[in-house]
């Protein structure tokens, strides 16, 4: 391999598997498709919002749920100026910041 010396450490089967879906009823049968073909120890739902009377009246699927602040005018201000709409608020980056660090936890948790 070509690389950091890490890579030969590096699992061949996904550590994570990220499934996107956005607080609207065909998202979420979407994503509840995809959330059963997927191992459920290593897959996230990542929802764009967090409103928990639509998500019980939408009836979010079963998984473990990160919940993702909806973009705002700071966020798209940040993306029209060339930056990442991370940069654009502390909430955002934050839960930006926390999925990283999920991410991060579930790959080391994999290696021997």
């Amino acid at each position: 391999m070509v690389g950091s010396h890490g890579l030969d450490r590096m699992p061949e089967a996904a550590h994570v598997n990220l499934v996107p879906a956005d607080l609207v009823p065909g998202s979420l049968e979407q994503a509840a498709g995809y959330l059963g073909l997927l191992p459920p120890a290593q897959t996230l739902l990542v929802l764009n919002g967090s409103l928990p009377r639509l998500e019980r009246a939408l009836r979010v699927p079963a998984a473990t749920v990160v919940r993702m602040p909806l973009v705002g005018q700071r966020e798209l201000s940040a993306a029209a100026a060339g930056l990442p709409p991370s940069l654009g608020s502390r909430r955002f980056g934050a839960a930006c910041l926390a999925l990283a660090r999920e991410i991060c936890a579930r790959y080391r948790a994999g290696l021997p």
